[in-house]
């Protein structure tokens, strides 16, 4: 969901780069609409940075805490734990 996040707030980036640019290289652009789409187009950057840096952040706690982790009872007692890494390198530790 993370993911689709950064990419919504990347198009509506580039939307806004568009629409910016038109607005600003036609003949006669008032200061009010140059102002307004200049606002538009910097909330549509801080939007962006703030998706890219909260998936940043996720991916880096994600590398710190195990993705799952199975405990197995065997007879006697004896417990087997099985734990993959988050990563998706497929190690195991017993």
């Amino acid at each position: 969901m993370r993911i689709d996040h950064v990419l919504t707030a990347w198009l509506r980036l580039r939307e806004a780069e568009a629409r910016f640019t038109h607005c600003i290289s036609g003949e006669s652009v008032s200061t009010a609409s140059a102002q307004f789409w200049q606002g538009f187009l910097e909330s549509a950057q801080s939007r962006f940075l703030r998706a890219r840096e909260a998936l940043e952040r996720i991916r880096r706690l994600a590398r710190n805490i195990p993705a799952m982790q199975i405990n197995i009872a065997h007879d006697g007692g004896k417990q087997v734990n099985i734990q993959n890494d988050a990563s998706g390198s497929g190690e195991k530790a017993d």
